[in-house]
């Protein structure tokens, strides 16, 4: 590793100085390490500071709220699509489960029937780094339901790797918008939930720090940036329809603060790092959290459903 900051230097000096200063290029090189490496060090710090904060979630009481949302919950039928991080979340609703003693039917139907028993279904559908396919996966699930398998509720998510540097994400904004208010016509009985598409931190190992202050590290920034301008497309295009914001969830402090970066004169969000281990998935906390901020919005978005 120090070998390739070496070589990272030396040629970001020569950039900057040219041939002539060639004697001096030693000299700066080291200079320039030692000033990256404090300020390395210094981040560091600050990372490991933030995560000694992390909430110990066996001390969590749950709210009222979240324990009416989740008695609603287990007396209806709900449909979720999903991938790896899908998994953490439900992972979280075992957690307020546990604490409430309020049991839920969590089942995987990836394949089976969702029956007609009060049911919180689950599927793995599509594959990662192809959105198209878990779009198609959800709604010819949901085609498939007749009667009284028809869920009250379903949505699906998307993971952070299926949207990249290169997504063309009007393109793919308008399949799923096409594809979903399709199946809006042919299942208008079903409530559909739009999920934002969840968001990954700035990565925090030495590597990819030196590479930023070197210019040279854009991969997980980029990829962010496109997931914000997919998650602005979906809450201004469904406007009024039931929208669950995860990205905002996983890029809110717990002080109520955003984790945001400026690129071009434009505010975008990111994951917050106390919420993952990897940089994508959710640690316990992030598991906590998120699916409390899930049930909470479930159990209000089928009580007023049924209202109507």
């Amino acid at each position: 590793m120090i070998c390739f900051f070496n070589v990272a230097i030396l040629n970001y000096t020569k950039k900057i100085l040219g041939c002539c200063y060639e004697n001096n290029l030693i000299i700066i090189r080291n200079l320039l390490l030692s000033f990256i490496v404090a300020v390395v060090m210094l981040g560091c710090n600050k990372t490991q500071n933030h995560k000694a904060e992390e909430m110990n979630i066996n001390n969590v009481v749950i709210s009222e709220e979240t324990k009416e949302a989740m008695n609603i919950i287990k007396d209806s039928r709900i449909l979720f699509s999903h991938q790896s991080v899908g998994y953490n979340i439900l992972s979280g609703v075992k957690m307020i489960s546990d604490k409430t003693g309020i049991e839920i039917n969590v089942k995987n139907v990836d394949d089976v029937s969702l029956g007609n028993n009060k049911i919180f279904a689950h599927v793995t559908g599509g594959k990662n780094y192809y959105p198209k396919t878990k779009i198609d996966s959800f709604t010819k699930k949901i085609s498939e339901l007749n009667g009284e398998s028809i869920p009250d509720v379903a949505f699906m998510k998307f993971c952070y790797v299926d949207i990249k540097p290169d997504t063309d994400v009007n393109e793919l904004f308008k399949y799923y918008q096409e594809k979903i208010n399709e199946i809006k016509k042919e299942k208008p009985g079903v409530t559909l939930i739009h999920l934002t598409v969840p968001l990954v931190t700035r990565s925090n190992t030495m590597k990819s720090k030196i590479k930023r202050l070197l210019g040279m590290d854009k991969y997980s920034e980029t990829s962010n940036i496109k997931r914000n301008d997919f998650n602005d497309l979906l809450t201004k295009s469904f406007h009024g329809e039931p929208i669950f914001d995860i990205a905002r969830v996983e890029s809110t402090h717990k002080d109520g603060s955003r984790e945001q970066f400026i690129e071009d004169g434009k505010v975008y969000y990111r994951m917050a790092s106390e919420y993952t281990k990897d940089g994508g998935h959710l640690n316990d906390l992030g598991q906590y959290v998120v699916a409390t901020e899930m049930v909470n919005f479930l159990g209000n978005t089928i009580k007023h459903t049924k209202i109507k």
